[in-house]
């Protein structure tokens, strides 16, 4: 029962209804906390106790700082944090198998494991340092197990909703608002990611006994590069709309990374709660830039390569991390020669390796990754239209076998569908344009786009009828239902 199914809603209507007839703020938290968990329990019922124990562990030492202030009591949960998230994704592989750690597939974690264990840690982290005054059990549970974020971010640092925390029954709902994300996320994960995820899985999952073409490739690449955009996009508006019905604003996750000019720019918009994370409780923690440029740069290889770590069980998540590292890296290297590129240079080079970053994220095997790479970069030859046969000159390079010669999915369509898929990325208005900027907490440091707030102008009528529209469309869309991608994170 997860937002992108239609079994959800009536779960989630109620909730709104009870919600909303509450009087008292204590009330209010144990209802949200008592809701949260049945939520979870009916999507991970075997895992519950694993969420409930770390809630009640790591206050459990929240308290020993408050009382004793030793270092002990905040390095032990720290480690113990730390280690839950090894126990369940990688020491049951190793233990197995060593060799298989490459991508592990059907390995079965507790739902949003990550998210809860590292919301939990900049909590620890916040509170050693007196960042956040002192709480009440009550209100750290339901910090840690508030449904619309529990599960696939954001990773909310606990003084971004502590107000709202402290106010629920006098808070606002929003409902047009909610409404809105709600519908958006509906429309981009069931009828774009879902869709672009149908090609994306014929292509990469043939290339188990399958040479790709250079045109396959890069549609392959392309494509899952789009799916995981628009799943992820997806996610965080639903999960800031769902918050909102309950009167809580999340900080904003994901702002148009794909108009990045530069890979340092492109993190800043991407995950943006974990990039922050990252660079809060990782990178600044280990030194930053105060020892050198040499240190600096190790610093951001090796807080990469732990942001890779954390997406996933298998070596393909690490390569990612360190790939990104580097890229950061030589980013931070031109900033400081100078060296610049014109716009259309500097975006289509940070599109293009973010997209090869996303076909490494993707393989699920070693050999897929260099058989993928060798296609993308010309190893593996071009293949082209048999026409072309009589009017170029006969080299190895080129093959005429048609732009998709294994006749894995219809060229066209494809073709069709990466332009107009680009085209919505690059030149359509995002989430927070469309509906305002005063229903989330801004986190990323970017450069906003100045667009028109459609669901805050005069045509409301229009707006919920083109809502309702893109809703029902949504539900019964697609007769295939697909988690988010971030869930087995």
């Amino acid at each position: 029962m997860f937002f992108n199914q239609i079994s959800f809603y009536p779960y989630l209507i109620l909730g709104i209804f009870l919600f909303r007839n509450i009087k008292n703020n204590n009330v209010a938290i144990y209802f949200l906390i008592i809701y949260s968990s049945i939520f979870y329990l009916i999507n991970d019922f075997k895992f519950y106790l694993v969420l409930f124990i770390s809630i009640f562990f790591n206050y459990f030492f929240i308290y020993l700082i408050k009382i004793h202030k030793r270092k002990i009591f905040f390095f032990l949960p720290l480690l113990i944090n730390i280690l839950l998230i090894l126990y369940f994704k990688y020491f049951t592989v190793i233990e197995n198998d060593f060799s298989s750690i490459y991508h592990v597939q059907n390995i079965y974690i507790p739902l949003g494991l990550s998210f809860f264990t590292f919301q939990q840690i900049s909590f620890l982290v916040d509170f050693n340092d007196k960042k956040i005054p002192e709480i009440k059990f009550n209100e750290y549970f339901l910090y840690i197990i508030f449904f619309p974020q529990l599960v696939a971010g954001p990773i909310v640092k606990f003084n971004q909703v502590a107000l709202y925390l402290k106010n629920l029954v006098n808070s606002k709902s929003y409902y047009h608002a909610s409404f809105g994300f709600l519908v958006i996320g509906l429309f981009k994960k069931i009828v774009i990611a879902d869709t672009i995820g149908q090609y994306s899985d014929i292509l990469f999952n043939s290339l188990d006994n399958s040479i790709l073409s250079f045109f396959e490739a890069w549609s392959a690449a392309l494509l899952f590069s789009f799916q995981i955009y628009f799943d992820f996009s997806a996610y965080s508006d639903m999960a800031i709309g769902i918050a909102l019905l309950f009167g809580v604003k999340l900080p904003e996750n994901f702002y148009s990374p794909y108009k990045s000019r530069n890979i340092i720019e492109f993190w800043r918009r991407w995950h943006i709660s974990l990039s922050q994370f990252i660079k809060d409780y990782l990178y600044i923690k280990l030194g930053g830039s105060k020892k050198g440029s040499l240190y600096k740069y190790f610093n951001i290889t090796f807080s990469m390569a732990i942001c890779g770590i954390w997406h996933g069980t298998g070596a393909n998540f690490l390569i990612w991390g360190v790939y990104h590292g580097i890229l950061i890296s030589i980013n931070h290297t031109l900033n400081k020669l100078k060296i610049n590129f014109n716009y259309f240079i500097s975006w289509l080079s940070t599109f293009i390796l973010v997209v090869i970053g996303f076909a490494i994220f993707r393989c699920n095997s070693f050999e897929n990754l260099l058989s993928l790479l060798k296609s993308m970069f010309f190893i593996n030859g071009i293949s082209l239209p048999m026409s072309f046969n009589e009017k170029l000159i006969h080299l190895d390079l080129f093959s005429y076998n048609g732009l998709f010669p294994n006749n894995l999915i219809e060229l066209k369509n494809t073709i069709f569908f990466i332009i107009l898929i680009f085209f919505i990325i690059i030149f359509c208005p995002n989430s927070q344009s469309i509906i305002g900027k005063n229903f989330y907490c801004k986190y990323g440091n970017y450069i906003e786009d100045n667009n028109k707030n459609f669901f805050q102008g005069k045509n409301y009528f229009f707006d919920v009828f083109l809502g309702i529209l893109l809703f029902i469309v949504s539900i019964f869309y697609s007769s295939e239902i697909r988690n988010f991608i971030y869930f087995v994170f």
